[in-house]
């Protein structure tokens, strides 16, 4: 073992200009050890190993256009500092290789790596990274774990393939670089990923999950009180921030959503052959419409009708949104000329986050038969979802009506609204009375109708009796759950 120890503190910035390698390394067995150090220097392992320490621990392999390395030895850095830049790239690792406690003030990057060991080849735990830690074009093909790392930037894995079981559990602060970047990777295994929060984006660009393949996502976005030691941990809230955001990829395996917390989830092109299952999933809302018709088709593949409703919902939510705005961008194009996208999306936007926008639903729901059925299904359930917003249409509906009948229809008003109420029992039983839709005649005995209160009341009946049907269907929701 190659020992680099030397209490309390040994500066290798010195290395450089000294010979304590040759007083404070020792070389005891086939791993090699760094223990309670500073670094300060641009760490290269394999500068560090070939030339700084002159140990021909590295087999030199010529791959194509590159050169790689095949290391022999263990690796095992803890309670270490790294000041600069730290590379472990183009190195095939026989060995399993260890990091704990380890500080890097700079960026540090794995490169070409390989990771082959037969147990547990790659084990990180209890380090803090400051700036971006980048795995280019690796294989893992071992068992990997990342346990309880801080990242204050950006984790990406780019172009590697996961073949064997990985966990990765990390922290980010709050901090808007906090970013997880998964891209052109290949996932053959298993691949956990939680107790992470505070991360603004969750990135999957082209990835491929094959058909063995699981990809375990939470929890995450768990707020945890934190004491001196950053690890030490007390779950304090469940916090909906930062974007989950799937695009261009392939899933043929699982994907299990479990305890997420996200404000916004997105899949943008992705082909989903295998499944989606979702458990505590939560979101302040979806990007698109095509990540509410994928959730939907999974969660009917799951049988779970609850959540398939919840989706399908949401489809339908866009889908009136989409309609609303075609029929605005036609509009404002033919009244002002209006041709630029960017400023009327903008203006959609906080028309959408307005309540003003009801008012155009509701305006553009009457120029067009498909626009209003959304709008019937989205005011009257909530696509299915919302019985109380269903007996709210059936009640509201009732009392339109029964106010044009009192003043349009009736030739004789039924009733006059006073600051006292001196006649609210009769105006009530009048209302009753236009709630009861099985009295197929004129149920208003004592008020004579004209031809408009009587086509009025025929109309309030059909609007009262589906508000009551969609009541029923909301609650429907539950019935396969």
């Amino acid at each position: 073992m190659l020992w680099i120890q030397h209490p309390p503190v040994l500066m290798i910035s010195q290395m450089k200009h000294t010979h304590c390698e040759e007083t404070c390394l020792l070389w005891i067995s086939s791993k090699i050890k760094i223990e309670n150090c500073i670094i300060d220097f641009k760490f290269d392992l394999v500068e560090f190993i070939s030339k700084l320490l002159n140990i021909p621990t590295l087999e030199e392999v010529t791959q194509k256009d590159s050169k790689s390395y095949y290391l022999e030895y263990g690796l095992s850095i803890s309670n270490t500092e790294f000041k600069k830049y730290v590379s472990f790239s183009l190195i095939s690792y026989k060995q399993p290789i260890f990091l704990s406690d380890v500080l890097f003030e700079d960026r540090v990057a794995f490169i070409g790596s390989h990771f082959n060991y037969n147990e547990n080849g790659l084990n990180l735990s209890h380090c803090i990274f400051k700036k971006k830690c980048n795995f280019e074009v690796c294989r893992f093909e071992t068992k990997v774990e990342f346990d309880l790392l801080q990242f204050e930037n950006e984790l990406k894995f780019e172009e590697c393939s996961f073949l064997h079981e990985t966990t990765l559990s990390a922290l980010f602060p709050k901090n808007n670089a906090a970013k997880l970047l998964i891209s052109n990777v290949i996932i053959d295994d298993l691949l956990s990923i939680g107790l992470s929060f505070n991360v603004n984006k969750f990135l999957f660009e082209n990835l491929r999950l094959s058909k063995s393949g699981i990809l375990k996502i939470g929890p995450i976005n768990v707020d945890y009180e934190i004491n001196h030691n950053p690890f030490e941990m007390k779950e304090i809230s469940k916090l909906k921030s930062g974007q989950l955001r799937f695009s261009y990829s392939l899933i043929e395996g699982i994907i299990s959503l479990n305890q997420v917390y996200l404000n916004q989830i997105d899949f943008e092109d992705c082909i989903v052959t295998g499944n989606i299952i979702e458990n505590e999933l939560n979101y302040k809302s979806l990007a698109r419409k095509e990540a509410a018709i994928l959730l939907k088709n999974a969660a009917l593949k799951s049988g779970d009708t609850y959540i398939y409703n919840k989706h399908k919902s949401e489809e339908f939510d866009f889908l009136l949104k989409e309609l609303t705005a075609s029929w605005l961008h036609q509009t404002a194009d033919k009244l002002s000329g209006i041709s630029k996208k960017e400023k009327i999306n903008s203006k959609l936007k906080r028309i959408y986050s307005s309540i003003q926008f009801f008012c155009i639903y509701t305006f553009s729901a009457f120029l067009s038969k498909d626009r209003f059925l959304l709008w019937l299904n989205k005011y009257s359930n909530n696509f299915g979802l919302s019985w109380f917003r269903g007996v709210v249409f059936t009640m509201t509906t009732a009392m339109i009506f029964y106010w044009l009948i009192n003043y349009t229809g009736a030739t004789r008003q039924m009733f006059i609204v006073n600051w006292r109420f001196d006649n609210f029992g009769e105006v009530w039983e009048g209302y009753l009375r236009i709630l009861n839709i099985l009295s197929f005649g004129n149920d208003l005995e004592n008020f004579s109708l004209n031809a408009w209160g009587k086509t009025l009341l025929l109309l309030s009946r059909i609007f009262i009796g589906y508000g009551i049907y969609q009541t029923i269907s909301a609650f429907r929701k539950y019935s396969n759950k």
